[in-house]
């Protein structure tokens, strides 16, 4: 179903909050203020489910979709 999961929906036990579930929410917060276009997300999304921190250093290398240093910058610091 579409329901989004948020803190005042989400379990009751405070630990699952405050450890676990605050942070995913910040960071999807942030990462939905980056407004990713369609390379950066699949590119984001690659780099996440591969957990492959080495592969943030071959973003100097040119295998960035972008060429924008900032932009390659805000990323990092998400994945980070």
């Amino acid at each position: 179903d579409d329901m989004e999961l948020t803190l005042f929906n989400s379990s009751k036990d405070r630990f699952l909050k405050d450890w676990f579930l605050r942070p995913l929410l910040i960071m999807r917060e942030q990462i939905k203020g980056l407004h990713l276009d369609d390379n950066e997300m699949h590119f984001f999304n690659k780099l996440i489910m591969t957990c492959d921190s080495e592969k943030l250093e071959d973003w100097s290398y040119g295998c960035f979709p972008s060429d924008d240093n900032i932009r390659k910058a805000q990323l990092q610091a998400i994945v980070r």
